[in-house]
């Protein structure tokens, strides 16, 4: 059998490799097999959780620097003296627990898919995680609007009735992008079957 120059070039070129050339090139695989894989933003499942944690990260600041409320009655002693409890605590732990605890797991997740190995991915545990962020986005925006959009705001929050609507809106939003990441790993589980 008779081999093209270039051919012969390959073969004496990997004959007269030095051990020392062979373990630069088996570092520079392993450098390269462990740096981010960026192109996860361009797949929908890295965009919708990209949206999501900087939806998140919206949502938090303006909770935090309008003093935004979740709505609801503060509980009070026979003094007047504000006490934990009424409804006012349990729809401001929903909402808290909501945004943090979703964006500390969605932006791992992320994380994951960037700098993880493949196989990450596990698409029920994404079915089951987008349906449960989804449900409590939206009841958590729900709260929040019906607290901005009724007659009577607590006095504290009226100068901000403005930026809560906001508020209420944008975690509706993140709602709907929790819905497109279910239907997301919803059609990808059972279409690769």
């Amino acid at each position: 059998m008779i081999m093209g120059l270039p051919a012969m070039a390959s073969v004496i070129t990997r004959l007269t490799r030095t051990g020392k050339e062979e373990e630069k090139e088996a570092a520079t695989a392993k450098v390269n097999s462990e740096m981010a894989d960026l192109r996860v933003f361009a797949r929908v499942l890295g965009f919708l959780k990209l949206a999501e944690v900087l939806v998140s990260i919206i949502c938090l600041a303006l909770l935090r620097n309008y003093g935004l409320s979740f709505g609801g009655e503060y509980a009070a002693d026979e003094s007047g003296k504000l006490i934990s409890g009424g409804s006012f605590a349990d729809r401001y732990l929903t909402g808290t627990i909501t945004l943090g605890g979703f964006l500390i797991i969605s932006l791992g997740l992320l994380i994951s898919y960037i700098w993880g190995e493949a196989g990450t991915y596990q698409r029920f545990l994404e079915l089951l995680y987008n349906f449960v962020a989804m449900i409590m986005f939206f009841v958590s925006g729900a709260l929040v609007l019906q607290y901005y959009t009724s007659d009577y705001i607590y006095p504290i929050h009226q100068a901000y009735a403005g930026v809560g609507k906001t508020f209420g809106a944008l975690l509706l939003v993140n709602g709907v992008l929790y819905l497109l990441d279910f239907v997301t790993a919803y059609r990808t589980e059972y279409n690769a079957a």
